[in-house]
């Protein structure tokens, strides 16, 4: 029997309905048809050269990615284009971004899960969602009190990080929020939820600053390793949805590595 792109795209939006991201993102079917039939899938955090070269080595002509292939608007497509070559190899990519971010059991919480938070709660709304109220932050509370330097080795353990950045502050941490990718901009929130420490990536400098001043932590963990974990979460709900299928992931290696 043959499964078709319509009803990979139908499973994924199950789980995080494509029609909770956020304004600026672009989610969704951005490669291919909805009548294609699907002859494996893999999954991965970015489409490049290797994932694409990973697909055709699987007999795969699907690719679930969490990053938009495309996110700007396109002017060309030229011969040496990731979009050109997806096309050319026949593949389609369904990309899942902040819908999956905020998505239950999505991200944040594979997240959270890693770090061993528990007694996880939603933080930050972003809006409503066929389920109800639609939550891009999570925040959960630690076995046992830590301090900032303690955090940062918890979650370098983790995540398999050889280092963190840390914004050290005060006082000892129980209570711990986390946003995948670049999150610094609602340490402020997740203070106001009830946090001492935000894990998140990409923390900009004025945020380190004013939050060092209030005494709050921050994590800055990389954006890959703290969303490349969905990737094996994405395979085992498709291989549940869908036994027939062949899914891999293809996790690849951070563009940014810390030596």
């Amino acid at each position: 029997m043959k499964i078709y792109v319509q009803e990979i795209y139908n499973a994924i939006d199950r789980w995080a309905p494509f029609s909770t991201a956020m304004d600026f993102d672009n989610p969704g079917l951005l490669i291919g048809g909805p009548e294609q039939p699907v002859t494996g899938i893999v999954t991965t955090l970015d489409v490049t050269f290797e994932a694409i070269s990973f697909a055709k080595s699987k007999g795969a002509n699907l690719i679930i990615s969490h990053h938009p292939v495309i996110f700007h608007g396109l002017k060309r497509i030229s011969a040496n284009s990731m979009v050109y070559r997806l096309i050319q190899e026949g593949i389609a990519v369904i990309s899942a971004h902040t819908n999956l971010d905020a998505a239950p059991d999505g991200v944040n919480d594979t997240l959270c899960a890693k770090l061993g938070l528990r007694d996880v709660t939603a933080f930050h709304p972003l809006g409503a969602g066929p389920q109800g109220p639609v939550f891009l932050g999570r925040l959960g509370a630690l076995a046992q009190p830590v301090s900032a330097l303690q955090l940062a080795s918890l979650v370098k353990k983790a995540l398999g990080r050889p280092a963190v950045g840390l914004v050290e502050g005060n006082g000892l941490i129980m209570r711990v929020a986390v946003c995948s990718g670049s999150g610094g901009d609602l340490w402020q929130d997740a203070k106001e939820a009830g946090a001492e420490a935000l894990v998140t990536s990409e923390i900009k400098q004025n945020y380190a600053i004013d939050a060092q001043a209030v005494g709050f932590t921050m994590v800055d963990a990389g954006h890959y390793d703290t969303e490349v974990i969905i990737c094996k979460v994405i395979e085992k709900y498709l291989k549940d949805q869908f036994p027939e299928l062949g899914v891999w992931s293809w996790e690849g290696s951070p563009t940014i590595r810390m030596e």
